[in-house]
């Protein structure tokens, strides 16, 4: 059975976005789950700070715009390896 790792939590590549707000590159603050609460970014999981479950499509990403302040959340597609 094939694994879903999330290729930016396991440095495969990286993704950028621009800040619809300013138009100031983001900056990626990892995934979602590291902020849900203290050890969440060390329980069972496919890549650092990253919580993917077999029935989900991708692993959410929280970027944030230096420049204005703005955030917002991504999705980034799950590779199957």
């Amino acid at each position: 059975m094939a694994e879903k790792v999330c290729p930016v939590c396991n440095a495969m590549f990286g993704v950028q976005y621009v800040c619809p707000a300013c138009g100031a590159m983001m900056v990626d603050n990892g995934a979602v789950t590291d902020f849900i609460g203290p050890y969440s970014p060390y329980s069972s999981h496919d890549g650092p700070g990253c919580s993917i479950s077999q029935d989900s499509e991708g692993c959410v990403h929280l970027f944030f715009c230096p420049v204005c302040g703005r955030d917002m959340q991504k999705e980034i597609p799950t590779l199957k390896i």
